[in-house]
Parts: structure tokens; C-alpha cells; sequence
């Protein structure tokens, strides 16, 4: 036999690969291995670790979490999402657009909940995520106090700093919002 047919048939490929129970518990990816030089099968085992969920996941999570905790209408939930410094920007031209510090968000979430009472109901439709940041499509329903259906289609743009969301930015249909959420009116010209 060459010096080669050795090593090949000491290292031949695993023929099974299974998990395999430690003394303390965890589980290990045992490999069996046949060596031809061997009367007995060896095992390599390779200690399994849970995934480690990257940062992208990880946010995805968290926003999948604010928006059930919206449409539960749990504003603790909703607000302990933010970094003390973080803040929602709402784009447009609107009574309701604007900055508003995490100081203020449960206030003006308390807000929505006012106006609608059976609860504004937030349906994700597209979800992507790169580093700190996730863009979300979504689209809300509910009924205003005025007895209007308020359906408006979104675009929300998270960014997260150490697993805390420190800037909201959410763009929609903002002539909606004038009609509905703000009965026609509209800020002074130029403001």
C-alpha cells in the first residue's frame, strides 16, 4: 500500500453525522469517522452554538415587536422601543408632521388611540433591512371618531443604534391625513 492509500483511508469522509448529547447538556455535532487502520470508529464532535442572529435580523425582530405592540395599543411598549434620544419624524406638510422626542411620543401615540377607539391596525406588507436600518412598506385601517374609515398606505424608515431606535421617519399619504385625522385643516401657509 502507498503512502497515500493510507492517509486516504484514514481520513475517509464522515459517514454520519449526528447530534450528540455532553454530560452537561449541550449538544454537540458528533462526526463518526471509519478508519481503515482502525478496528473501531473514531468521533470528532464540533460543539453546535446556537446562530447568532445578525444586526439586520435583529432590528427586523424589533420592528416586527413595535408594530405588534401598536396594533395592541401598548404604548409603554411602543415607547420603551426608543433610545432616550430618539425621535419620530413625521414627513409632510400636515397639523400632525413634524419632530416629536420620545418625551412626547406617548403623549401623541395616547393620541391616536383618542381618535381611534376600536385601535389603528398597522399591516407590514414589505420589510428590508441593511446594518441599522429597516424600510418598511405598510398600510393602516381604522375608524375615526368622525365614523370615516381611515385606510393610508406608509413608508417607515427605522434606524437603531445598540438595538434602540433613535430616528423614525414615516412618509404617507398626507391629503389622507389633512381630510381625516385633521378634519380639512391645514397649517398656516408658509409654517
Amino acid at each position: 500500500m502507498t503512502a497515500y492509500g493510507a492517509v486516504a483511508r484514514i481520513f475517509k469522509p464522515p459517514i454520519n453525522i449526528f447530534p450528540k448529547k455532553a454530560a452537561n447538556g449541550r449538544f454537540h455535532l458528533a462526526l463518526k469517522y471509519t478508519s481503515a487502520m482502525m478496528e473501531k470508529s473514531t468521533y470528532m464532535t464540533h460543539r453546535w452554538r446556537a446562530p447568532i442572529m445578525s444586526t439586520a435580523a435583529t432590528n427586523k425582530a424589533i420592528v416586527d415587536q413595535f408594530f405588534e405592540a401598536l396594533n395592541a395599543g401598548d404604548i409603554a411598549a411602543v415607547v420603551n422601543t426608543y433610545a432616550d434620544d430618539g425621535y419620530v419624524q413625521t414627513m409632510g406638510g400636515t397639523l400632525i408632521s413634524g419632530h416629536t422626542g420620545k418625551a412626547q411620543i406617548a403623549t401623541f401615540a395616547g393620541g391616536i388611540f383618542e381618535v381611534f377607539p376600536g385601535g389603528l391596525k398597522f399591516t407590514v406588507h414589505d420589510m428590508v433591512a441593511e446594518g441599522n436600518k429597516v424600510a418598511v412598506e405598510a398600510e393602516s385601517e381604522g375608524e375615526h371618531v368622525s365614523g370615516q374609515t381611515y385606510n393610508n398606505e406608509y413608508h417607515f424608515l427605522f434606524e437603531f443604534r445598540n438595538g434602540k431606535l433613535i430616528k423614525l421617519k414615516e412618509y404617507m399619504d398626507t391629503e389622507l391625513v389633512t381630510d381625516v385625522l385633521c378634519g380639512g385643516q391645514r397649517p398656516p401657509f408658509g409654517t
